[in-house]
């Protein structure tokens, strides 16, 4: 096995310019990179908290149950910065089956 040494102080692993915070979201919109910048995401917070509160809501007005504990969910999805669709499409399944449970009494 050929290892190379490492040099700590090396500038091989920081980026060469500011271009490659672009190349980075480029290759993240095609699958290639699985995180995204923190300034993205944290300006997506005004819309995940109203998102989060279209949701309880929309429990409330359909006049399903465990709205507290749905609560706490997205909430815990917001709290680990999750991006907005991802709680969007969680509270989707989460509704259905709540509506799928007051049906079946």
């Amino acid at each position: 096995m050929n290892l190379e040494p490492v040099s700590v102080e090396s500038t091989a692993s920081a980026p060469p310019h500011p271009m490659a915070h672009s190349k980075l979201q480029r290759k993240a919109s095609h699958g290639e990179v699985t995180c995204t910048p923190v300034e993205r995401r944290s300006s997506d917070a005004p819309l995940k908290q109203l998102l989060i509160q279209k949701a309880l809501c929309k429990i409330a007005d359909h006049g399903l149950f465990g709205r507290e504990h749905v609560s706490q969910y997205l909430m815990d999805l917001y709290r680990r910065n999750c991006r907005p669709n991802t709680i969007r499409s969680r509270f989707a399944s989460i509704f259905v089956f709540l509506q799928y449970l007051k049906a079946q009494g």
